[in-house]
């Protein structure tokens, strides 16, 4: 049989390490553990104009966020992270690497999302149902885009992508990412796409 090798008793002998999934909560963000020093961000009272932010520290420790979803009783789930007519703009940090299934589902009330360069998977419907929407940023190292992603988000008229034409096509999108949206232009660094 296998064992741990001898140095596995020193690097884990340290009992206060947060298991997979556990949450703590930091000013008026709520995380849970989703890797070694990685977490999501599940839950948020802020209101406003949302930055989230690409680090944390609790209890003596930093970690790196790096996505944002909603959880419940250890259970990632779709629906927003916050009370939906409470947000109006959200900026996503250098850090995160995905938005999860429906993390802003139904927040009527943004009507700007900047996500910064790192993310790569914006997954089925993030910010779908989000009516006052009126552009998007979107960054080049972004290779996914899920299902009504960006679905009945009607006010939506152009997405921002710091990408080239050629980049974004090579985006792996579901084919009702942007289902029941009006005509959008995606602004790339090299021209412009009309999506109908």
């Amino acid at each position: 049989p296998y064992s741990l090798p001898a140095i596995a008793d020193q690097v884990f002998s340290d009992n206060d390490i947060i298991e997979l999934h556990e949450t703590f909560t930091v000013g008026k963000n709520t995380y849970a553990l989703v890797g070694f020093n990685k977490v999501q961000l599940i839950a948020t009272e802020e209101t406003g104009d949302i930055n989230i932010a690409s680090l944390v520290e609790y209890d003596g420790r930093i970690y790196e966020v790096v996505s944002v979803g909603a959880m419940d009783n250890g259970y990632f789930l779709q629906g927003p992270i916050a009370d939906i007519d409470q947000i109006t703009s959200v900026t996503g940090s250098g850090g995160l690497i995905e938005i999860e299934m429906g993390a802003f589902e139904g927040c009527y009330s943004i009507i700007h999302v900047k996500v910064l360069d790192g993310v790569e998977s914006i997954e089925h419907l993030a910010f779908s149902n989000c009516p006052g929407i009126t552009e998007i940023y979107l960054p080049s190292s972004l290779n996914y885009i899920g299902g009504w992603a960006f679905a009945f988000d009607n006010s939506l008229r152009q997405i921002h992508f710091s990408g080239t034409v050629a980049e974004w096509n090579a985006i792996e999108k579901h084919q009702n990412w942007s289902s029941y949206t009006n005509d959008l232009t995606v602004c790339c660094s090299d021209g412009n796409i009309v999506v109908k």
